[in-house]
């Protein structure tokens, strides 16, 4: 016996979502409700920037090491004084260390060859500073 093409038909199920989205929205309403809406940030001691400054933490300047190139030698400035060499730039640097961790800024002009900037990195970090950086001659 043979069925017919109408008989093995069947209709697809359909799924009536009309009682999901109330049970979601229930859920919703149920969270909005029993939710606190505390914010602890309030509660925190913030200090924004212009409030003043803390009596602890006195700001110095970063250290500006320089160097400029004139007829065949390097000069070298450490904030604004001169330096003979490397060493006497060493000892400078270890003066200012009992300030803190100030920031170094190197710089130089453009015709300085980039090992004198290499070894004035090299005498920053052996001092033991952590925030060096290269800054454009101003």
């Amino acid at each position: 016996m043979k069925l017919s093409k109408q008989q093995l038909k069947r209709p697809l199920p359909e799924l009536n979502i009309t009682s999901m989205v109330d049970i979601i929205f229930l859920l919703l309403i149920f969270f909005m409700c029993t939710t606190t809406f505390n914010s602890p940030e309030l509660i925190l001691p913030t200090q924004m920037p212009g409030q003043g400054k803390s009596s602890h933490n006195i700001e110095h300047d970063p250290i500006e090491i320089s160097f400029a190139y004139h007829t065949q030698n390097v000069s070298i400035q450490c904030d604004k004084q001169p330096c003979n060499d490397f060493e006497q730039l060493k000892t400078m640097l270890t003066q200012r260390k009992s300030l803190g961790d100030l920031p170094v800024i190197i710089s130089a002009t453009g015709d300085v060859p980039f090992k004198y900037l290499a070894q004035a990195l090299d005498v920053s970090y052996a001092l033991g500073y952590e925030k060096v950086g290269y800054a454009p001659v101003k």
